[in-house]
């Protein structure tokens, strides 16, 4: 349940990477949005990699989840305490 409250606030575009196939909505600003339509794309949120070891970065992540280059975007959901 705490999950699905926090999960609209771990959205929250902090900072995107997209991919070439993404329409980037103005290159020149550091904050970028992308519309998911969920009934046809797949919304992940990884944590740790498959040692329990905290990702660290966006670019860590992308390295090791994107071997096939079907990722279309990625965000930092930030951390809470």
């Amino acid at each position: 349940m705490l999950l699905r409250c926090l999960l609209p606030l771990a959205l929250l575009p902090l900072a995107a990477v997209a991919s070439a196939a993404c329409t980037l909505t103005d290159p020149t600003l550091t904050l970028q949005s992308y519309r998911v339509d969920a009934q046809k794309e797949r919304i992940a949120m990884y944590w740790q990699d498959r040692h329990g070891k905290a990702w660290g970065s966006l670019r860590s992540l992308l390295a090791g989840i994107d071997g096939d280059g079907r990722v279309q975007m990625a965000m930092n959901g930030g951390h809470l305490r």
